[in-house]
């Protein structure tokens, strides 16, 4: 099976490629993807809303003292002889 990992970002996003055979995982491809840096005022909105002060509402690095989860995406094509093998 091919295994594809996203590692998500705003300006930078990163990304891996695996193939996952039975005992043995090879790196098939691995790199970023970038966006142009800036963004413009006009899209910007600035609150006096504190993310810290809200948790229930907001996410807070500061909050949380530094213990998060992180955001993570899998995606998993599989190859047809193994679709058919299993009977998905």
């Amino acid at each position: 099976m091919i295994i594809l990992g996203i590692d998500p970002g705003v300006a930078t996003i990163g990304f891996g490629v695996i193939r996952a055979d039975r005992q043995k995982n090879t790196l098939l491809r691995y790199g970023v993807i970038t966006t142009p840096a800036g963004i413009p005022l006009s899209h910007i909105q600035v609150t006096d809303l504190c993310t810290c002060c809200n948790p229930g509402y907001l996410f807070s690095h500061r909050a949380s003292q530094g213990k998060r989860g992180n955001l993570a995406a899998f995606l998993m094509m599989r190859d047809q002889e193994e679709a058919d093998f299993d009977g998905s």
